[in-house]
C-alpha cells in the first residue's frame, strides 16, 4: 500500500513589519517585534586641527570618492560601504595629511584623527604627511562580534563554510540535528549553537539581505570563500538592526570590483589518508554479560561499531551531530573583478566548487552496510557597483548555493571486516537557493543617509528516488520485517522484505519564495548640539511562500 501525505500545498508565511528607532550606541527602541536588517556600511570619524578651508576626502573601495565638511569643533563623520579607504585632510583643496588602509567593519566605526605640531597648525597648507591608520578598538558599540577579514581568511586553515569561520568566535559551538534530520541543513552546512540557543534561532545575512532558510530556520545562503570581504559573527549585544534572531547572527559582506583588474585561482585538497582513524565503539554496560545478554554480540566489551574503516561523518548519522567532517574534500575557488566603466561601473565574479567523499560503516546490530557518500556544493557570486555620482550609489548582488548528495550501500561482514556486494542506493538530494539583492544608498547631506534594499530568494528542495534492479518507483517500504508472524513465513525465513529501504520521499516540486525589503534613514545629530550620536529609523519586511511542501510515503 502506498500512502500519500501532503501539508498545505501553498502555505503563505508573513513575518510582521517592524519599525525601529536606535539612538547612539547604547539605547535602542523597537516596536512590533523584529527590526530592520543589518547594515552593509561602516563609519569613519575623527578630529582634525581647526583651521579655515578644511575638508576631508575619502577615496577607495569600488571607485568611492567623496568630500565632506568638518564641524566647528574640528570633528567629522561619514558612513560608507565596507571596504578599504584612503582618508585625506584637505585645506583649500590641497592634501595636507593622508591616512591609508582604513577599513571600517559593517555596523562598526573606526577613528581616524589628524594631528599636527604647533608650527604645522599655523601653516597647514605646507604640510603633507602620509601614514597608515591602525584602527583602535571600536568603543562606539556594545556588539559582541568577531570580524574576520578577507586578508585573514587567506591565512587561516579553515573549511570553506561560513559556519567554520563562525566557530572562531567565543561562545559558538557545533549543534545537533533536530527533528530527526540526518543531514545538517538543506545546503549541507553544519549547524551552530550561539550561547546555548537552539540551532533554529540564528540568522544569516549577506549584503543586507536576510538569507536564512525561512522554512526550517537552519542554515542559509552564504558566499564563496574567495568572495568574502568580511564575515561578522554576532554572539550577543547586537541591537535593533538585527532582528528575527535570539541566537546569533552570521553577517557576510561580499567583495566589489575596483578600477584595477584582479583575478585569482585556488585549489585545496584534504585526503582521507591524512586524517586520524576514528575510534571503534564497544558495548559498555558491565551488567549486560553472560546469560543477561540475549544477543552475545551485544554483551559487555563486544564490538558495537567498526569505525576504523570509516572516513568522515559527512551524513552525521553516527553521532547525531550536525557537524559533518568529509573523509576527502577538494575545493576550487576562482574570481575575476575589474572596471566596466572607470570610476563608475565595476563588477566582481566569484565561483566555488566543493566536492567531498566519505564512507560510514553501520553498527553491528543486524543488517550491516558500508555506505559511501558523495556531495557536490557549488557556489556562484556576482556583484555590480554603480557610482551614479558622489552622493548616490547602487549595488546589485546575485548568488546561488547548491547542495547535491547521494550514497551507495554495500554489504559489510563484521566477521572479516570486508565490504561485500552492492545492496542499495540512497536517495539523491539536490537543493538549490538563488538570491539577488538590490541596494541603493543616497547621501542626502553629510549628516543624513538613506538606504533602500530589496531582494528575493528562490529555494528548491528536491529528493530523487533511486531506481536499480529489483526496485521500482511504486515499491512500498517494509518496516520491521523481523516482527512478521512466523506462521506465515516460508521455512527458515526471518522476514519478508524488498529492495526499498526508503520509507518516504519529499515532494519533488517543493520550493520556497522569499521577498525581503528594507528602508532605513540614518541621521547624525549635529556635533555641536548633542555630541557623537546617531538616530536611525527603519522598516523591514519578509514574506515567505512555502509551496508544495510535504512527503510521499
Amino acid at each position: 500500500m502506498k500512502v500519500q501525505t501532503r501539508r498545505a500545498s501553498r502555505n503563505r508565511i508573513f513575518q510582521r513589519k517592524a519599525l525601529a528607532l536606535a539612538i547612539g550606541g547604547s539605547i535602542a527602541l523597537a516596536f512590533a517585534g523584529g527590526a530592520f536588517a543589518q547594515a552593509t556600511t561602516g563609519t569613519i570619524y575623527g578630529r582634525v586641527p581647526v583651521a579655515s578651508g578644511e575638508t576631508v576626502q575619502i577615496t577607495g573601495g569600488a571607485g568611492y570618492n567623496r568630500t565632506i565638511s568638518i564641524g566647528p569643533s574640528g570633528t567629522y563623520s561619514i558612513t560608507l560601504p565596507v571596504g578599504t579607504y584612503t582618508v585625506s585632510l584637505l585645506q583649500n583643496g590641497q592634501v595636507v595629511q593622508t591616512k591609508t588602509d582604513v577599513s571600517p567593519v559593517a555596523a562598526g566605526a573606526v577613528v581616524v584623527d589628524f594631528t599636527s605640531t604647533a608650527a604645522a597648525t599655523q601653516t597647514l597648507s605646507t604640510v603633507n604627511v602620509t601614514a597608515n591608520a591602525i584602527p583602535p578598538i571600536d568603543v562606539t558599540t556594545t556588539n559582541q562580534v568577531t570580524t574576520i577579514t578577507a586578508q585573514q581568511l587567506r591565512q587561516l586553515p579553515l573549511q570553506h563554510t561560513a559556519e567554520n569561520i563562525a566557530l572562531l568566535a567565543p561562545g559558538v559551538t557545533p549543534g545537533g540535528a533536530v527533528l530527526g534530520s540526518a543531514n545538517p541543513t538543506a545546503l549541507g552546512t553544519p549547524m551552530l549553537v550561539f550561547g546555548g540557543a537552539s540551532v533554529a534561532e540564528n540568522a544569516y545575512y549577506f549584503d543586507g539581505m536576510n538569507t536564512t532558510d525561512q522554512i526550517t530556520g537552519q542554515g542559509g545562503v552564504s558566499l564563496p570563500y574567495g568572495a568574502i570581504e568580511q564575515q561578522q559573527t554576532f554572539t550577543t549585544g547586537y541591537g535593533a538592526k538585527y532582528g528575527r534572531s535570539v541566537g546569533g547572527v552570521i553577517n557576510q559582506i561580499g567583495k566589489s570590483g575596483s578600477n584595477e583588474w584582479h583575478f585569482g585561482f585556488q585549489a585545496s585538497w584534504a585526503p582521507a589518508t591524512l586524517q586520524a582513524s576514528p575510534v571503534n565503539a564497544y558495548w559498555n554496560n558491565p551488567r549486560y554479560t553472560g546469560a543477561l545478554a540475549s544477543n552475545p554480540s551485544e554483551a559487555y566489551g563486544q564490538l558495537y561499531q567498526y569505525r576504523k574503516g570509516s572516513s568522515g561523518t559527512l551524513n552525521a548519522v553516527e553521532t547525531g551531530l550536525a557537524v559533518g567532517q568529509p573523509g576527502q574534500e577538494t575545493v576550487y575557488d576562482a574570481y575575476v573583478s575589474g572596471p566596466i566603466v572607470k570610476d563608475k561601473l565595476f563588477f566582481f565574479l566569484g565561483v566555488e566548487q566543493d566536492n567531498a567523499h566519505s564512507n560510514s560503516i553501520t553498527p553491528n546490530t543486524g543488517n550491516t552496510y558500508n555506505i559511501f557518500f558523495t556531495t557536490h556544493a557549488p557556489k556562484i557570486y556576482a556583484k555590480l557597483n554603480w557610482n551614479i555620482n558622489e552622493s548616490n550609489f547602487v549595488t546589485l548582488t546575485a548568488a546561488q548555493n547548491q547542495f547535491k548528495s547521494w550514497g551507495t550501500a554495500y554489504d559489510f561482514d563484521y566477521s572479516t571486516f570486508k565490504t561485500g556486494a552492492f545492496n542499495n542506493l540512497a536517495q539523491t538530494e539536490k537543493n538549490s537557493f538563488r538570491t539577488w539583492v538590490f541596494n541603493y544608498t543616497s547621501y542626502i547631506t553629510d549628516n543624513l543617509t538613506l538606504n533602500a534594499m530589496f531582494g528575493k530568494t528562490h529555494g528548491e528542495y528536491y529528493t530523487q528516488q533511486p531506481l536499480f534492479p529489483g526496485l521500482t518507483a511504486d515499491l512500498a517500504n517494509i518496516s520491521g520485517s523481523s516482527n512478521q508472524n512466523p506462521a506465515f513465513l516460508p521455512p527458515g525465513s526471518t522476514g519478508i522484505s524488498n529492495a526499498q529501504v526508503n520509507s518516504n520521499i519529499a515532494r519533488p516540486n517543493h520550493r520556497s519564495s522569499i521577498m525581503n525589503y528594507r528602508l532605513s534613514l540614518d541621521w547624525k545629530l549635529p556635533w555641536n548640539l548633542f555630541g557623537t550620536h546617531d538616530v536611525s529609523f527603519g522598516i523591514d519586511n519578509i514574506t515567505t511562500n512555502d509551496i508544495d511542501d510535504g512527503t510521499n510515503m
